[in-house]
C-alpha cells in the first residue's frame, strides 16, 4: 500500500503549525498587550506593580494576570496578553515624601491603585499611572468598580489633569522645567505634591508621616467627592485643606527644596491656581470658614434655639433639595457643628437666608463657638467679612411649664 500521500499531509500540517508558532504567514502568535505607566506619590522606585483582572460582580480575579517590576523612575509595563476586561493594577514600595522629606514604605496591603473599565482595555498599549489620584477615584468608584469611569473623569475634573493617561515627571526642578515634560505632566507632579502636603497638614505627625497618613487623606478625600456631575465637587472641608495645602507649599523648605520656586514658576503657578479652588462648587471659587457663636446668657431651661443668617451677595450656598423644597445644609457640609456638642442640629437655605435649629447638649448652651460655615466665594466676587453677615436670634424653644425664658440676653455672631 503507498502511503505517500499520508506522509505528505503530516509535513504540510507540522510546517503549517511551525509558521504560525514562529508567527509566519502574515501574523498570529500569543496576543500581546501592553500595560504601563509610572507608580508615583513621590516616585515608588523598585516597587511591584501587579495588574489584576474585574469581573463583571466587582470581584478581583484570584490571581495577577501580570506582574511588573518599577525601575529608578518608577516606571513599569506588563503584559496582559489577550486580555480586554477591566483592570486594577496596584503599586507598593518606597517613596520619598515631598512634604517631609521622609521615605515612606507603602506595603501589599495598603497599595496604591488605578482601576480602567473594559472599554479602554483593548489597544496594544494601554496607559493607566498608578497615583495617590487613581486611588482616589478608585475608592469614589464603589465596591463594584461600577462608576469607575465617572470617578476616574470626576478626580480628572477636580484636578484638572487626567488622572490615568497622563504620565507625571518626577518631581524635581530639572523636570519641572524641561522641555520634554509637557504641561500636563508637570500639572500632575505639582497636584501629587500638594496631595503631600494634605498629607502633613492632616498627620498628627507631619515630619514623620506614615502610609497610614496616605490612607486617611485619599479616603477623606474620596469620601465628600459627587461624582457623575458637570462640576463635580468635594465637600468643604475637604475643599479647604486642599486649598491650604495648594497655598501652603511654598512654604515649605522641603518642597522647595526639590521644586525651586514652586509658587512663581510658570509651569506650577497655573495649576497652583487650580488647585486653590480644587473642589470648589464652581471653577475658580474658594472656600472661606466662618464660626457661628452664641454671646449672652443662656439659662439651662432653654432646649432649642432657632435663628437666622443673612447671606451677603456673592456667596455660593452648597445645598441639596428635600422634599419640601426647602435647601439642606447639613447634608452638603456646610453647615457644622462645632465648639461644643449639640444633641442635634439642622439648618436649611431659602431666599438668601439660612434658617438653623440647634438643640442643647448635657448642660445647656454656653456662650462661645456653636457652629462653623463652609461657604464658596467665587475669586470675581467680594470676599465677606463677618459683618457682611446677618444673625437674628428668632426664638428660644423646648423650655420647661412654668420656666420664664428671655431671649433678650442672648445673641449670636459670626468671626
Amino acid at each position: 500500500m503507498n502511503n505517500s500521500w499520508i506522509i505528505r499531509l503530516i509535513t504540510a500540517v507540522a510546517m503549517s503549525a511551525l509558521l504560525y508558532g514562529c508567527g509566519g504567514g502574515g501574523g498570529g502568535g500569543a496576543p500581546s498587550r501592553i500595560v504601563s505607566g509610572v507608580a508615583q506619590a513621590g516616585l515608588i522606585k523598585n516597587g511591584k506593580v501587579k495588574i489584576y483582572g474585574i469581573n463583571a460582580d466587582g470581584s478581583l480575579t484570584a490571581q495577577p494576570i501580570a506582574e511588573a517590576d518599577t525601575d529608578a523612575n518608577g516606571k513599569y509595563s506588563a503584559n496582559i496578553g489577550g486580555y480586554t476586561g477591566a483592570i486594577l493594577v496596584k503599586a507598593f514600595g518606597t517613596y520619598l515624601d515631598e512634604a517631609s522629606g521622609k521615605n515612606i514604605i507603602v506595603p501589599e496591603a495598603q497599595a496604591l491603585q488605578a482601576a480602567l473599565p473594559a472599554g479602554s482595555v483593548t489597544s496594544s498599549q494601554v496607559t493607566i499611572s498608578v497615583t495617590p489620584l487613581t486611588d482616589i477615584a478608585v475608592r469614589s468608584a464603589g465596591s463594584t468598580f461600577a462608576n469607575i469611569s465617572a470617578a476616574n473623569q470626576a478626580v480628572s475634573q477636580i484636578f484638572g489633569v487626567n488622572i490615568t493617561k497622563t504620565v507625571p515627571v518626577p518631581p524635581t526642578t530639572k523636570d519641572i522645567v524641561s522641555n520634554a515634560s509637557t504641561a500636563d505632566q508637570v500639572k500632575y507632579t505639582t497636584a501629587l505634591a500638594t496631595l503631600s502636603q494634605y498629607v502633613a497638614n492632616s498627620s498628627t505627625n507631619p515630619a514623620t508621616p506614615t502610609s497610614t497618613d496616605l490612607q486617611n487623606a485619599m479616603a477623606q478625600i474620596s469620601s465628600g467627592i459627587t461624582t457623575g456631575s458637570a462640576q463635580p465637587i468635594s465637600s468643604p472641608q475637604v475643599a479647604l485643606t486642599m486649598q491650604q495645602a495648594a497655598t501652603g507649599m511654598g512654604t515649605n523648605p522641603n518642597i522647595t527644596k526639590i521644586f525651586s520656586n514652586i509658587s512663581t514658576t510658570s509651569r506650577t503657578q497655573g495649576t497652583i491656581t487650580t488647585l486653590t479652588s480644587a473642589g470648589s462648587i464652581s471653577a475658580g471659587a474658594q472656600i472661606k470658614t466662618f464660626k457661628v457663636k452664641l454671646t449672652g446668657s443662656y439659662g439651662s431651661d432653654v432646649g432649642a434655639i432657632k435663628f437666622s443668617v443673612g447671606i451677603p451677595s456673592g456667596v455660593v450656598i452648597r445645598t441639596v433639595p428635600d422634599t419640601t423644597e426647602v435647601k439642606n445644609l447639613v447634608a452638603t457640609g456646610v453647615f457644622v457643628a462645632s465648639g461644643q456638642t449639640l444633641s442635634g442640629s439642622a439648618a436649611t437655605f431659602s431666599s438668601q437666608a439660612m434658617t438653623i435649629v440647634i438643640q442643647k447638649a448635657a448642660g445647656g448652651f454656653a456662650s462661645g463657638e456653636v457652629a462653623t460655615l463652609y461657604v464658596d466665594v467665587p475669586l470675581t466676587a467680594t470676599v465677606p467679612v463677618a459683618a457682611d453677615f446677618t444673625p437674628l436670634i428668632i426664638e428660644a424653644s423646648k423650655i420647661p411649664t412654668g420656666a420664664s425664658v428671655s431671649t433678650s440676653s442672648m445673641g449670636i455672631l459670626l468671626e
